[in-house]
């Protein structure tokens, strides 16, 4: 089996499929704990390499990485690192005009007493305006250093502590 430019994800469900079906059908024969355990290892093994040997040759340097990952990775995790780089180059190759860039916004959230800033994605042409959100976040944060001495208390030994004491 191999992945032939589909996706990831279908290449590797198809592989657990196949290797549940001789899980079952050929059940591990051994008795002694060590040895299943030994049996066990080398299975994992051997389904890691049949995994990075069936993918495409884009990504043949993740494949590198993924042997020399100590200790050596279950297939599960083999998994992981090769999608990881698979969304990596996706996005890195991907069309910026066809991509949504988005925004980081900042919204207040009442609760009690308190108003809470929270971050929100927006995209672009929204009529949100991060840099009145960001001056409204800063403000918040004056106001409540001004009610709430604590908090100026602990920022200012914090600047002394990493100033080594000087000002």
């Amino acid at each position: 089996m191999k992945q032939d430019g589909g996706p990831i994800e279908k290449y590797y469900n198809g592989l657990q499929g196949i290797w549940r079906e001789i899980d079952f059908r050929r059940p591990n024969p051994m008795v002694c704990v060590a040895d299943i355990e030994k049996y066990n290892l080398t299975i994992q093994e051997d389904r890691v390499y049949l995994f990075l040997e069936g993918l495409d040759d884009r990504l043949v340097n993740v494949c590198a990485d993924v042997l020399q990952m100590q200790p050596f990775p279950t297939v599960e995790q083999a998994y992981a690192r090769v999608r990881r780089e698979e969304l990596r180059q996706a996005v890195m190759l991907s069309n910026p005009d066809s991509t949504h860039v988005a925004d980081m916004t900042l919204k207040g959230v009442q609760t009690d007493s308190r108003q809470i800033p929270t971050l929100q994605l927006s995209k672009p042409g929204d009529s949100t305006e991060p840099l009145k959100k960001l001056r409204s976040l800063r403000n918040m944060v004056v106001q409540n250093v001004g009610t709430h001495g604590i908090l100026l208390k602990r920022v200012s030994k914090c600047m002394d502590i990493q100033s080594g004491g000087r000002n």
